[in-house]
């Protein structure tokens, strides 16, 4: 059990990581300022250490071949090979204050996490309902490699997950519209500052 929590916990700290933001909008009370980014690491690891895994676990008992989360996003199948370059960098729109209005970060500041952290998986990107692309998985490279997290647009992730013995993740719209995603299966990996996406164009 040990191993499938960390497992679980640290892939989701990685999608939390790239995602352009999270949280969930519980409504206003009292005095707001805007928010000072923590510490990226402390704060991934105290949202992780929030979820419920043995929870989630225990929901295994349930079929979830018919299951999909409601912010999946779904993804056609490319047609020609193509590589690009995604930037992560966040740009300050307006002026950041702490609570005694001292400007913390000035309209115009970019950052880039990838400065900072290095993002330590390759990301495969497919749909699994397409059997041709769950057999170019299965006889690719990737297939063997425990780094490599496999992200569903779409397909039986539960049925999928239990015969290749790995976790596996649902593609979220934010984590497409943050990668840039335009079809699968893409296989995307850090280059230096950016991230690369590859395209795989399956011949039939």
């Amino acid at each position: 059990m040990s191993f499938i929590k960390t497992v679980l916990v640290s892939g989701w700290m990685i999608l939390v990581a790239l995602s352009p933001a999270y949280g969930i909008d519980l409504g206003v009370v009292g005095k707001i300022y805007p928010v000072v980014e923590p510490d990226a690491l402390d704060e991934m690891q105290r949202r992780a250490q929030a979820i419920n895994i043995e929870t989630v676990l225990a929901t295994k008992k349930t079929d979830f071949s018919a299951y999909r989360p409601k912010d999946l996003h779904t993804l056609p199948m490319a047609r020609a090979p193509r590589t690009f370059n995604v930037d992560l960098t966040y740009v300050v729109p307006e002026d950041i204050r702490d609570q005694h209005g001292k400007v913390v970060y000035r309209r115009g500041y970019a950052f880039n996490p990838l400065e900072v952290v290095s993002l330590p998986n390759t990301l495969i990107i497919l749909n699994a309902k397409d059997p041709m692309q769950k057999q170019w998985f299965q006889t690719s490279p990737y297939s063997k490699d425990i780094s490599v997290m496999l992200i569903l647009s779409d397909g039986d992730l539960a049925g999928l997950s239990e015969s290749l013995d790995r976790p596996i993740y649902y593609l979220t719209n934010g984590l497409a519209s943050r990668l840039n995603l335009s079809a699968v299966p893409s296989v995307v990996k850090q280059r230096g500052k950016r991230l690369e996406v590859q395209e795989i164009a399956i011949k039939k």
